[in-house]
């Protein structure tokens, strides 16, 4: 084999060595050519294109929703049909909050140990179904409510009175003082006790 030769002055002062030319090379250039066809290779091999990525998005593209539990109106049956409808829509996950909403209540009560069994039948079925799941830090919008905290550290209300009036003239009245919502935390439960003393 038939080689072209350099002498490299760069190892050693006064010292020199013999190298093919384009041995150790690599510019630049040279590695933008090298990592670009390859990430063009690895893309070709992929199996789907763009088009269908979008009809069919793998499972890290795909939505969360929101997912409540309305009450404890829950059953095994509806959580099951619910994440079964989910999955055929291409969702990805879900974020789970048990909500009152001022519907009736239902007959699970949150936290309970029926509730509990629901909630892991619902992480299985997720599971099942290649769902992700995510379950929100307490009952209602609050996020993190619970017995421990004082009702003048929990979530308040923006109450609002009405007044009407006629258009084109002054209003030289008093507007009535809106009715104040009591607390949403009443006094806790003899069974969370031990767990308020903790905090």
């Amino acid at each position: 084999m038939n080689h072209a030769w350099n002498w490299d002055r760069d190892n050693e002062p006064g010292a020199a060595v013999a190298k093919p030319v384009g041995a150790n090379d690599y510019s630049p250039l040279r590695w933008t050519v090298i990592v670009v066809t390859l990430l063009l290779a690895s893309s070709a091999a992929r199996s789907g294109s763009l088009a269908e990525d979008f009809r069919n998005p793998p499972p890290a593209a795909r939505p969360w929703v929101y997912w409540f539990f309305m009450d404890g109106n829950i059953s095994r049956e509806g959580i099951t049909a619910d994440l079964e409808a989910m999955q055929r829509a291409g969702i990805g996950g879900v974020i789970l909050m048990e909500v009152d909403v001022g519907i009736p209540r239902g007959p699970v009560r949150f936290m309970s140990e029926p509730w509990r069994t629901l909630f892991k039948h619902a992480v299985n079925e997720a599971e099942r179904l290649g769902l992700e799941i995510t379950l929100n830090a307490g009952p209602g919008w609050t996020g993190s409510g619970g017995p421990w905290v004082k009702p003048e550290q929990s979530m308040q209300h923006l109450v609002a009175s009405e007044t009407n009036v006629v258009g084109g003239q002054r209003f030289d009245g008093i507007l009535p003082q809106p009715k104040p919502r009591p607390p949403f935390f009443g006094p806790a439960p003899k069974e969370v006790e031990p767990l308020r003393a903790g905090f």
